[in-house]
């Protein structure tokens, strides 16, 4: 039985490396690696931009309160509930700022 299967998955790559040949897929290996170690076009630096808050560092910052001070996870749900939800990711986005300085508050 065992080696039926053997046979079948040899003829398997037989046939894999027979299509793979008449296709001739040719892969220039001297030009990838001609255009891999080419400088690329210097790009224009990034406009600097205010940071944003965002919902996983929100959460990451919540379980950093938490693990501080087991009395914060009821502060942070009372918080959160504020905004009409029961996690993080139900703050609406134009409130992530003014949660995250609440945060910040409770944190001092």
């Amino acid at each position: 039985m065992l080696e039926t299967k053997i046979d079948k998955l040899t003829s398997a790559i037989e046939r894999l490396i027979k299509t793979l040949d008449t296709a001739q897929l040719a892969f220039d290996f001297d030009k990838a690696a001609s255009a891999a170690t080419q400088p690329k076009a210097e790009k224009a630096a990034p406009k600097p931009t205010t940071p944003t808050v965002t919902v996983d560092s929100l959460q990451t910052r919540c379980l950093e309160l938490t693990r501080a001070d087991k009395g914060n996870s009821p502060k942070i749900k009372t918080i959160i509930a504020s905004y009409g939800g029961k996690l993080v990711k139900d703050i609406p986005a134009e409130s992530l700022e003014e949660f995250a300085s609440k945060l910040e508050e409770l944190a001092c």
